[in-house]
Formats: structure tokens, C-alpha cells, sequence
């Protein structure tokens, strides 16, 4: 059906998804369950130790000037390793392309900025960051900076158009609040989907590029704020199974989009809506796992991923990665592939 077999990740978690409430908070299950981002805490390096963190409320970053902190390279406080260089995966794009795609294919960001100067690693007031109000983003293609619009009738983006006049050193991270379909489904399984957060410098916009970073971030005439942007000055990505990777900033740079980067978001919703019954089939009758249920969560020029959960186990998650034979860089190929997917189930009379 144009798809080649590819190896699967696993990952065991502690709770059964079938005992866990749709209501269920992200944050009620700690980081070794694989289901907290605000205790995925990073740190970069360079000399001494001076770390940061950047969701949500209560992190902190020790410096003495924040800026410098883009200079280091990144480091997991828990292990206190250097992020592993990553290896190419068959059937996967590069980590750079992926963390680029999350980036452009999203429309809201989480930013995180400084209060103050921290004093001291438990300096738990010094960061500001609101999950419940996220901002529009989008990247800027010319010079590869991430747009940001602060809305002044909005009293988060009042505080950080405060803290970032005082300290411009701020972080942004985005993947776990778009694509908005997949939330309800991680927050049920207690997961997040791929994450990406970049640091450095957040800097008024100038005046000249107004026009342009209104349309860009498709901004209404009565939407009345400031317009921001950041060079990114630190990427990195926080996969599925919680595998921190720092990405090259010259490979984040020169990545290019997907081209189904665009229409990523429409064609989970419709799979995710439309086709849900079929990805346990999918599973079953190519991979040979059957599933108690299945996820889309992903697609790109490369392939597609299913995230599911196996038959027969109480904790058992996996993702599944379809990989196409041939390029698919518009949303009437990848569908077509979906339908061949289809064909080949009905004519085979798979049962499972």
C-alpha cells in the first residue's frame, strides 16, 4: 500500500489510560510518568552552571545576566549530561526539520519571561508564564525570527510587555498547546505531544515590518497590542518519550518547511474525526500490533504516526510510523495513500 514497515518505540507507563479521567490534569502526574511538562527542567552550561527553566509558573533561571545563557549549550539538570547528538532515523524527518515544522505549523506559543534577576537557583517568583494564554506566533521566513503579538487588553501579555523591557532574555515553547485536536486526547493518555522551546533575546519589533507581521500573525483591526519578535539564540526538542535533543541552531536555520507543514493541523483533525476507526486497523493489519486504540498525531513529506495503545496490555503505548515509498508534499496525495491503506484491508478481509 506504499508503505514499508518501520521499527516501533515503545514507552510503559505507571497508570492504565483506561483509569484515567478525560478531565484529567497534565500536571497531576509527575515527569517519570512521562506526563509533566512543568517538570521537564533544562539547564545550559557554559563555565558555571547557571540554569534555567521555562514552564510554567514557579521556574527560575540563575545568572548574572540572562542573556549570556543563550551562549551555553544544553544540559539535562537531572542527569547533568549534555543532550545526545541525534541519530537519523529511518523514515523520520532530521530533528531540525521537525522541530522547524512544529514551530511553523503552529499559531500559539507559550512565552516565558523574567520578573527579575533571579537570586539564586530556588528563586521560585522570578519567571512568569501563563499556559492558559498563550500567544500568536508564527516564524518570520525572511530572517527566521519567531513573531510574537502581545495583547494589551490581556493582563499576562501586560506583565511580560513589562519584564521584557526590564530583561529581554525570555523563552517561548510551543507544541503543547497546537495542535488544539491532539489536546484532548494527551491530556486524557497524561502525555504531550512533541515539544520545542527556543531561547534568546525578545525584542520590539521594528516599526517598518509592522504591516507585514500583522498579516503574518493574521491580526485583525481591533486587535490592538505590540509586536514582537526573537532570534533564536537556543532550540531544542522534547520528543514524545520525554528525549530531550539540543538542535543545531545553523541546521534550525537552514531547515526548510514541510510541505505538508500547512495543512498538518487539517489533516490530523480529519483523521483523528473521520478515519479514527481505521488507524487500529492500520496497526493491526501492517505493523501486526493489534490496538485497543489509536491516535493520528503526525504526518509529514516522510510518513505518518499513529500513537496507540496495545491489546492486551494495561500500559503498553507505542508509535507506529507509516513511511511512504514516494514523496507526498500536497494533502490530496497523503489522502490518496490513506485510501490505498484502505483497499488493501478490504480486499485482504483482514479480521482481528
Amino acid at each position: 500500500a506504499g508503505l514499508r514497515r518501520d521499527r516501533q518505540m515503545t514507552m510503559r507507563r505507571v497508570l492504565s489510560p483506561a483509569l484515567l479521567p478525560r478531565s484529567l490534569a497534565l500536571r497531576c502526574l509527575p515527569s517519570q510518568h512521562h506526563g509533566n511538562l512543568s517538570n521537564r527542567v533544562h539547564a545550559l552550561s557554559f563555565g558555571s552552571r547557571r540554569s534555567f527553566s521555562d514552564l510554567p509558573p514557579g521556574t527560575t533561571i540563575t545568572a548574572k545576566n540572562p542573556s549570556d545563557v543563550v551562549r551555553g549549550k544544553m544540559m539535562d539538570v537531572q542527569g547533568g549530561k549534555m543532550s545526545e547528538e541525534e541519530e537519523i532515523v529511518e523514515g523520520h524527518l532530521h530533528i531540525a526539520e521537525r522541530a522547524k515544522n512544529i514551530v511553523a505549523s503552529n499559531q500559539h506559543f507559550q512565552l516565558a519571561t523574567y520578573l527579575r534577576v533571579p537570586d539564586g537557583p530556588d528563586s521560585q517568583d522570578s519567571v512568569f508564564s501563563d499556559n492558559r494564554a498563550p500567544l500568536r506566533g508564527a516564524i518570520h521566513e525572511l530572517t527566521g525570527r519567531i513573531a510574537l503579538f502581545l495583547d494589551s487588553s490581556k493582563k499576562s501579555d501586560r506583565t511580560h510587555s513589562t519584564n521584557v523591557k526590564k530583561i529581554s532574555f525570555s523563552s517561548i515553547s510551543t507544541g503543547h498547546i497546537d495542535p488544539r485536536p491532539l489536546m484532548p486526547i494527551f491530556t486524557r493518555v497524561g502525555l504531550l505531544p512533541p515539544v520545542v522551546r527556543i531561547v534568546g533575546d525578545l525584542d520590539p519589533a521594528p516599526e517598518n515590518y509592522t504591516e507585514e507581521l500583522r498579516k503574518l500573525l493574521k491580526l485583525k483591526d481591533e486587535d490592538v497590542g505590540e509586536l514582537y519578535w526573537m532570534e533564536p539564540g537556543g532550540v531544542f526538542h522534547v520528543d514524545l518519550f520525554e528525549k530531550r535533543t539540543d538542535v543545531k541552531l545553523r541546521d534550525f536555520r537552514s531547515a526548510k518547511e514541510d510541505p505538508l507543514c500547512k495543512v498538518r493541523h487539517e489533516i490530523i483533525h480529519i483523521m483523528n474525526s473521520e478515519h479514527l476507526d481505521w488507524l487500529p486497523r492500520f496497526v493491526a493489519n501492517y505493523k501486526g500490533h493489534p490496538l485497543n486504540e489509536g491516535f493520528f498525531y503526525d504526518v509529514d513529506r516522510m510518513g505518518f504516526s499513529i500513537f496507540g495503545w496495545q491489546k492486551d496490555t494495561e500500559n503498553l503505548w507505542a508509535e507506529y510510523r507509516f513511511e511512504f515509498t514516494e514523496k507526498v508534499d500536497d494533502k490530496e496525495s497523503f489522502f490518496q495513500n490513506i485510501e490505498m491503506l484502505k483497499s488493501g484491508i478490504k480486499s485482504a478481509d483482514v479480521k482481528y
